[in-house]
C-alpha cells in the first residue's frame, strides 16, 4: 500500500505511533511519526465486505472481522521490522454505530450489525412512540433511527433471547487486544444511548430499555490509555508488548482531524463507504438543528449531517451490473452529465440523513430500451 506524502523512517520525528483504522468496506494500519506523517513502507490494508440479507440485513461474523483486523496488525508489524519496538502507542478508528449482543460471560452470541443495517425500523418507530424523540435527540444528539442501539437492542432480544450484555465493534477489539472492553466516549455517544451533557449512559433511555450500566461497556475518556497487550495478543506480537493502547475514536472525528478541520468555522467533507460533513465545535452539549447530529469528541462536540450513500453505494450497483467499478467508471466519464435520462432516489440503505427515514428504499425511473450498464452507474453516481 502507498500512502501519498509518506516519509522515509529516519527523517520520522520519534515517538512513533501505531494506527488502526478499520473502516466500512476495508482495514488499514500503518506507523505516523510525532507529527501525524506516515513512515514510507509501513502502511498495510486488507478490503473485506459484509453479509448483507433480506429486510435490510447487513451483518458479519466478529470472529471475521476480529480475525481481518489480527491479519492486518501482523502484516505492519512485519513491514516495520525494528521500527516496532519504538512505537510507544496504539491508537483506533473504527465506524460507528456497530453493535453486538452477549451472553452473560461477555461473549459475542449474534454477528456485527453494521451502521447500514436497517432491520429495526419497525423497533424505531416503536420508540419514537413510546418516548419524546425531540428530547431523546437533545439529549444523545442522535435521532431514534435503525442505525442506533436503542432500536437495535429491541430488535435483537427478539432475534437472540440469550442476549445479557451488549458491545460494539469496537469494545470487541479493545478487549482482544488489552483484555479490557472499553469505549471512548467519542465512540459511546455514537450509539445513541449517550447523555452529552453528563458524558455516561443516559438513564432515561437505559430504564426505558431494561438495561443495566453493567450491561454495557464502561465509558473512558477520549485521550485515556486503556491499557497495554494482553496475554494472548503479546504473545501473538511480543515487539507491540510495551505500547500504550487507547480505545476507539469515530471515524468521522479521526477524519476532521486528519483533514485539519479540527477548529471552528470549518468542516470537512468527506464520500467513503457513505457521506458526511462535520464540524468540531467547543461546547460538550450545544443544541441540534433538526436533521444533524452531534457526538462527544473530547471536551467538545463533533457535529454534522450524514447520509448513507458513498462508495458502499457505487460497490453495491457493481454487484447489480455484474462490472467492475473500473470499467464502470470508464464508460460512465464517457457520458454527459445527466444524459441518461434516468432519476435516481439512492436510497438503498435507508436514509440517515438528513429526513432519517428508516424505511426509505432506493427508486430508479426513467427506463428506456437505450439504458445500459453504464447509464444506471452514472446515475447512481450524480445522485451521490
Amino acid at each position: 500500500m502507498v500512502e501519498p506524502g509518506a516519509i522515509s523512517p529516519h527523517r520520522a520525528d520519534r515517538p512513533l505511533v501505531l494506527a488502526l483504522d478499520i473502516g466500512s468496506s476495508s482495514i488499514r494500519a500503518a506507523l505516523h511519526d510525532r507529527r501525524g506523517r506516515t513512515l514510507k513502507g509501513c502502511a498495510v490494508q486488507a478490503s473485506y465486505g459484509w453479509d448483507v440479507g433480506a429486510g435490510g440485513s447487513v451483518r458479519l461474523s466478529h470472529r471475521t472481522l476480529l480475525k481481518l483486523v489480527g491479519e492486518v496488525i501482523d502484516q505492519v508489524v512485519g513491514v516495520a521490522g525494528p521500527l516496532a519496538a519504538e512505537v510507544a502507542a496504539g491508537g483506533v478508528s473504527c465506524f460507528l454505530h456497530s453493535i453486538a449482543g452477549l451472553d452473560a460471560a461477555g461473549r459475542p452470541i449474534t454477528p456485527v450489525l453494521s451502521w447500514a443495517d436497517t432491520t429495526s425500523a419497525q423497533e424505531a418507530a416503536e420508540l419514537r412512540r413510546q418516548v419524546d424523540p425531540k428530547g431523546v435527540h437533545a439529549s444523545t444528539g442522535a435521532p431514534i433511527h435503525a442505525s442506533y442501539w436503542p432500536a437495535r437492542v429491541l430488535r435483537l432480544r427478539q432475534e437472540q433471547r440469550g442476549i445479557r450484555r451488549w458491545a460494539g465493534f469496537p469494545e470487541l477489539v479493545a478487549e482482544s487486544l488489552t483484555g479490557r472492553a472499553a469505549v471512548s466516549r467519542s465512540m459511546a455517544s455514537g450509539t445513541g444511548l449517550l447523555d452529552r451533557a453528563r458524558g455516561s449512559w443516559s438513564e432515561m433511555l437505559l430504564s426505558q430499555l431494561g438495561i443495566d450500566q453493567g450491561d454495557l461497556p464502561a465509558v473512558v475518556g477520549d485521550d485515556e490509555p486503556i491499557g497495554r497487550l494482553g496475554a494472548t495478543a503479546s504473545k501473538r506480537w511480543p515487539q507491540l508488548g510495551h505500547v500504550s493502547w487507547f480505545a476507539a475514536w469515530g471515524d468521522g472525528a479521526c477524519g476532521n482531524v486528519g483533514l485539519a478541520a479540527a477548529g471552528p468555522g470549518t468542516a470537512a467533507l468527506m464520500v467513503g463507504t457513505s457521506g458526511a460533513m462535520r464540524s468540531v465545535i467547543a461546547d460538550p452539549a450545544p443544541s441540534v438543528p433538526v436533521g444533524l447530529f452531534a457526538f462527544r469528541l473530547g471536551a467538545g462536540t463533533l457535529m454534522g449531517g450524514q447520509l448513507s450513500e458513498g462508495g458502499g453505494l457505487l460497490a453495491w450497483a457493481s454487484r447489480l451490473l455484474g462490472r467492475s467499478r473500473a470499467s464502470l467508471e470508464r464508460a460512465a466519464a464517457q457520458m454527459a452529465p445527466d444524459a441518461h435520462g434516468l432519476t435516481t432516489l439512492p436510497y438503498v440503505f435507508g436514509e440517515r440523513g438528513l429526513g432519517y427515514q428508516d424505511e426509505a428504499r432506493g427508486v430508479l425511473t426513467g427506463l428506456s430500451p437505450g439504458t445500459d450498464a453504464a447509464a444506471i452507474y452514472r446515475a447512481t453516481l450524480e445522485s451521490i
